[in-house]
């Protein structure tokens, strides 16, 4: 007799919305010097909540993000 196949559970929440060039746009204009708060109020950029939890689950989002707060403390 064949073994039922287990369920996989469902996915919960919204997808992200997490793209490598989203995250290019956040980080060089971060290293232009321009804040976090000045990017996130603009359109089609995600909320400051969002990229905070981008940061927590994305090693490389993470990475070149601190690389471009780097240099955008640089250009101050």
């Amino acid at each position: 007799m064949a073994k039922p196949k287990q369920a996989k559970p469902k996915a919960t929440g919204r997808p992200t919305s997490y793209t490598k060039v989203m995250a290019e746009r956040i980080c060089e204009r971060l290293s232009d010097g321009e804040s976090l708060r000045s990017i996130c109020l603009g359109d089609k950029m995600p909320s400051k909540t969002t990229v905070f939890r981008w940061l927590r689950q994305f090693d490389s989002f993470r990475d070149q993000y601190a690389r471009a707060r780097g240099a955008g403390r640089r250009h101050r």
